[in-house]
């Protein structure tokens, strides 16, 4: 309010909406592989079943989740963290898979076919506004196929220490008592690297659904090795086409990286060497999508 802010770093589009609503500001926004992450626990509870990951992952409204939280700003998701388009991913196959659509008929037929029609279950979240609404847009687009889902959103320290991938009582960290059902953020990687070896290699650190897949973690190995890019592309393929078809997580949509900046902030080719007037910055610590 009082204009003395510059530039304004990482904030969402519902933390800044009155921020870009603001036409004495610009936004600038570059594509980014920044994603939530809905992890559904592939070794026990309602999830186990293959048949009920894919029928959240086709009922997700991954449009109205990239319109109403990303501002439209971003690139629909297709349950694995290689995003296209971007130069520093070239390794992304466009041929793997068909991008997932919002098939309510289809999830509605999984759920039946798995018996479980009228479930429960709780979708746990931090707090954080896009978080929060993109579980809310969960809850919804699976509520006309059989499943009720419950949100549950906890601070920060609680959420990170005891529901995402839990420290043990001798301080060891892991995912193995992770929650059933969640959403995590990841932060833009300039290569898949750590959202693969991390997030899906078996025993991977960030591996919040347990997932094992010896079929991946070979084809992963086998990209980092690999000097050719088009063995890398080959082998992210399959990584992407695996999956997409296991679901052990949800990536709805990609994100921006976002930066504000006023008009006395000057852009890059017309900031001028010398310039005594300071430049004043601030920095919204959330996650950047």
């Amino acid at each position: 309010q009082l204009r003395e802010i510059d530039v304004v770093s990482q904030f969402t589009a519902i933390d800044g909406s009155s921020l870009m609503e603001d036409p004495t500001l610009s936004v600038v926004n570059t594509p980014s592989a920044a994603h939530r992450q809905i992890w559904l626990n592939t070794r026990r509870g309602l999830f186990e079943d293959r048949r009920l990951r894919q029928a959240v992952a086709w009922a997700m409204d991954r449009s109205t989740a990239l319109s109403d939280i990303a501002g439209g700003r971003g690139a629909l998701g297709n349950d694995h963290p290689v995003r296209s388009g971007l130069g520093s991913m070239p390794f992304f196959d466009p041929g793997a898979i068909g991008q997932r659509s919002h098939d309510i008929d289809r999830a509605a037929g999984l759920v039946a076919d798995a018996g479980a029609q009228s479930t429960t279950t709780v979708l746990r979240t931090n707090e954080l506004p896009d978080a929060r609404a993109l579980a809310e847009i969960v809850a919804r687009s699976v509520r006309d196929v059989g499943l009720t889902v419950e949100v549950e959103s906890e601070p920060g320290d609680t959420f990170y220490r005891d529901t995402w991938c839990p420290i043990d009582e001798e301080g060891r960290g892991g995912c193995v008592g992770s929650a059933e059902f969640g959403i995590i953020e990841y932060e833009h990687q300039a290569l898949p690297d750590v959202a693969i070896g991390r997030g899906f290699v078996t025993d991977g650190a960030w591996n919040a659904s347990n997932y094992s897949n010896p079929d991946l973690d070979r084809l992963f190995v086998q990209y980092q090795r690999s000097v050719d890019l088009e063995d890398q592309r080959r082998s992210i393929g399959q990584i992407q086409a695996i999956l997409w078809s296991d679901v052990p997580a949800i990536v709805p949509y990609f994100g921006t990286l976002k930066v504000l900046r006023t008009s006395a902030m000057p852009s890059r080719t017309s900031l001028k060497v010398g310039s005594r007037r300071p430049v004043i910055a601030f920095l919204i610590s959330s996650v950047t999508l």
